[in-house]
């Protein structure tokens, strides 16, 4: 006699099996409706660099990038602040774990320095704009390189000294037409952060001549300092910054500062060691002024690596000992700037002047004198070796602005007009034209 339970147990495991495949597909059709729901949110991907230097892509929940704000940035955002660090709670999107939604707590720490004043004549800190007043550095101030121009975007030019950023500044204004805002005295810029010149008087750099201005006024297009700490606290969340940086070698820079102090001598390599070996002297000073260092303070690895991630990230970089490819292939293709009509040649004339003017070294690269500055600095070392790499890799990262790729194709839609088609029957009038290839062989020649 049959059991009617043995017959109805493969029907029981069927139903069971359905049912458990239903519910499967319900919450995989729910986990990825939520998902869609969340990422619909976010009509575009943003970048931000944390203070660690890790590259996050973050999904940002407003439609215009430029309007974010750090208060509007995140969907879900908690700051606390309590002895002058504020701590950010970010949801974000990590592209190397699947774009799973995590959380991250970020600190962004609030730099500030103690007021040092000095009134010794050699003081070597005026001259390399070290900080010296309760100013903070805010990172998300600057926009990264790789970022596109914006015309909200003031441009930044850090005046390293002795790295020809002098040509630089005068290749801006001469020769291009801006207006720029200097400032040598930290207290000029302290005054300024307090009326706030850059949301009252900053214009784009595409808006020249002055003399297109009825009246330009108080109006600049760039801002141009050596202090680092304090220029960027003039900078907005209207009007963020692009720094342009001018490298070279700090074995190089410090036999220019000791040159620079009274009852010195070139080729005196001897007094250039003392110097560098003495107390005076300002070792480290880039990665001392990236990092907000003070001179007391023996510079760390940690130090560097915020130092490092600064450079790599935030600035556009030149180098002194390339200034043609600096102006013509980074400035140039990244800000959209030209030559004014009447002043065809102008930059040139000035690359050529200031590579003339740059007084030739009297150390040997890779000396004995060379090897020890460069230890006193090894961090300035390490940074130059790698602003050199970021250098050469900004040539095809950092964006080309709009108004450089609209002229280019402008003059390639001109040049096309002037050329018959192929398949065009021959006109007496037709010029014949060779396009020479370098390292093309002649034989291919007809």
């Amino acid at each position: 006699m049959s059991h009617p339970t043995r017959r109805r147990r493969p029907v029981a495991l069927f139903l069971l099996a359905s049912a458990s495949f239903a519910a499967t597909s319900i919450t995989l059709s729910l986990l990825l409706s939520l998902e869609t729901s969340l990422l619909s949110k976010s009509p575009f991907v943003m970048q931000l660099d944390d203070v660690n230097g890790h590259d996050m892509t973050i999904a940002a929940l407003h439609d215009d990038e430029s309007s974010l704000r750090p208060t509007q940035m995140m969907e879900h955002q908690l700051n606390q602040q309590e002895d002058g660090v504020v701590t950010t709670q970010y949801e974000y999107y990590d592209q190397q774990h699947h774009n799973r939604r995590l959380q991250l707590s970020m600190t962004e720490e609030k730099v500030t320095t103690t007021s040092n004043t000095n009134n010794n004549e050699n003081n070597d800190n005026a001259i390399i704009g070290q900080s010296t007043n309760n100013q903070k550095v805010i990172v998300n101030m600057l926009r990264r390189a790789r970022d596109k121009v914006d015309e909200k975007d003031v441009p930044f030019l850090l005046q390293v000294p002795y790295t020809n950023s002098d040509v630089i500044y005068n290749i801006m204004t001469e020769c291009y037409g801006l207006v720029g805002r200097e400032y040598w005295d930290v207290k000029d810029l302290q005054r300024d952060e307090k009326e706030n010149v850059v949301d009252s008087f900053y214009v784009s750099s595409h808006d020249r001549p002055k003399e297109m201005f009825h009246n330009f006024g108080k109006r600049f297009h760039f801002l141009s300092t050596p202090h680092y700490q304090e220029g960027t606290s003039l900078l907005t969340l209207k009007h963020k910054g692009r720094i342009i940086l001018m490298l070279r070698h700090p074995a190089y820079i410090a036999e220019r500062m000791y040159l620079s102090r009274p009852n010195t001598q070139k080729g005196d390599l001897k007094g250039l060691l003392q110097y560098v070996n003495g107390t005076d002297y300002y070792d480290n000073w880039m990665t001392r002024m990236l990092a907000n260092v003070p001179k007391e303070e023996k510079v760390t690895e940690e130090h560097f690596k915020y130092a490092r991630m600064i450079l790599e990230n935030k600035f556009i970089i030149g180098m002194t000992s390339d200034m043609a490819e600096t102006v013509k292939k980074r400035i140039n293709l990244h800000f959209g700037w030209k030559e004014l009509p009447s002043k065809q040649g102008c930059e040139l004339e000035y690359i050529k002047k200031g590579t003339m003017e740059l007084p030739t070294s009297a150390l040997e690269e890779g000396g004995r004198e060379w090897r020890f500055i460069a230890k006193k600095n090894l961090f300035d070392s390490k940074l130059m070796a790698r602003g050199m790499a970021v250098f050469g890799m900004q040539k095809m990262r950092i964006p080309v602005h709009p108004y450089t790729v609209r002229d280019d194709r402008k003059a390639v839609s001109e040049a096309f007009g002037h050329l018959r088609n192929v398949q065009d029957e021959i006109d007496s009038s037709d010029i014949p034209f060779f396009w020479h290839i370098p390292k093309v062989r002649d034989e291919i020649r007809v």
